[in-house]
């Protein structure tokens, strides 16, 4: 074998190594004896005694960050999974900048109770938000722009704000819209970015709400109103003030005790309430409240609104008349009081 002694550098290069193959390794703890070393041992070696990753099987795992160095992680497949990495193309949407954009023009239409805003969609980037400024005033040709970092109208209008994930919105109208100009414009952003502003839409706003026909106000408590006692009925009476709103209805609260000037309030316990159409009511009175000696009553003008107009407290003293108890009724509560007694023997009462 001498022949074939020579310097590292002078040996045949092994041009496709394979684990199996091997290496010439001096052993440190053998005088330094010249062994061979396995290629598969030697990247086992490698694997277990790395402090920055291991692998177990067929996947490697990180024991500590991973320091790109300043470099790129490049053909990383899109995510499925929480706990996956991102691609850009998977984000951009959300991060990049706007300002290439500028939405359409937003159109506005009356639907009587709301108006409804629709703006051109935006597909590029998609999964963006649009937000929509709008103002009214008299001008029929009032510009919504950007000044600054402020949404502004040209007539010095308020502008306020709707925000909607699709190019459409729904605005609610108040009293007082009516004959007034409604100008729109709209914008489109994403996490960190706004688009330029879109040019100004506008709509005369021509339907009235239920605000603008019937004002939410009180309506007038009923005039000649009057409590009379007649045969055990109680007849409620007034008539609608000339001023009351349409839509109004009416309420009457009665009041039964033994006090001869009780002031209702609304609280007190045992009040009995009837809705009517009209001020007029008839009510019965019922026997246990024969032991009453006074009843009490108010009528009171109710608003579309729910808002309670009452007249003062009228008082009425009972003289609760017997005379309706008669045969039959007797017969009646002969029958009952007869299936819950029984004489001292336990035989059933029979009734005459």
């Amino acid at each position: 074998m001498a022949e074939q002694d020579s310097t590292i550098q002078a040996l045949p290069t092994l041009s496709a190594p394979a684990l199996q193959d091997y290496l010439v390794a001096a052993d440190t703890s053998d005088s330094y004896e010249p062994k061979k070393l396995p290629l598969d041992q030697l990247m086992q070696l490698i694997l277990s005694s790395s402090s920055a990753f291991e692998v177990m099987g067929s996947t490697l795992y990180l024991k500590q960050a991973l320091d790109a160095n300043g470099n790129k992680i490049i053909n990383l497949p899109g995510a499925a999974n929480d706990g996956d990495a991102v691609p850009y193309i998977q984000i951009s949407p959300l991060i990049k900048a706007l300002d290439y954009i500028t939405p359409g023009a937003p159109s506005a239409s009356d639907r009587g109770s709301f108006i409804r805003v629709t703006c051109p969609t935006i597909v590029d980037p998609f999964g963006g938000f649009y937000l929509f400024y709008w103002c009214l005033d008299s001008s029929p040709s009032t510009q919504i722009t950007i000044s600054g970092s402020s949404v502004v109208a040209s007539s010095g209008a308020t502008i306020n704000f709707d925000g909607s994930v699709a190019n459409i919105v729904n605005i609610p109208k108040d009293p007082g819209m009516q004959n007034s100009y409604f100008h729109v414009a709209v914008r489109y952003r994403n996490f960190n970015y706004l688009s330029n502003i879109s040019p100004t839409g506008h709509l005369l706003v021509q339907n009235p709400v239920l605000g603008d026909v019937i004002k939410n106000e009180d309506a007038p408590p009923p005039r000649n109103y009057s409590l009379v006692a007649i045969r055990n009925r109680l007849s409620i009476n007034a008539e609608p003030s000339p001023d009351t709103p349409p839509g109004c209805s009416y309420l009457a609260e009665i009041l039964f005790n033994s006090s001869d000037s009780t002031e209702i309030t609304g609280t007190e316990d045992g009040l009995v309430r009837i809705s009517s159409n009209s001020p007029q009511f008839s009510y019965d009175i019922p026997l246990m409240q024969s032991q009453s000696k006074w009843v009490h009553t108010r009528i009171a003008s109710v608003s579309m609104f729910g808002i309670k107009t009452f007249t003062e407290t009228m008082h009425c003293e009972l003289e609760y008349d017997a005379n309706f108890i008669n045969e039959d009724f007797l017969n009646l509560m002969a029958i009952k009081m007869a299936e819950k007694i029984q004489t001292q023997d336990g035989q059933p009462l029979a009734a005459k």
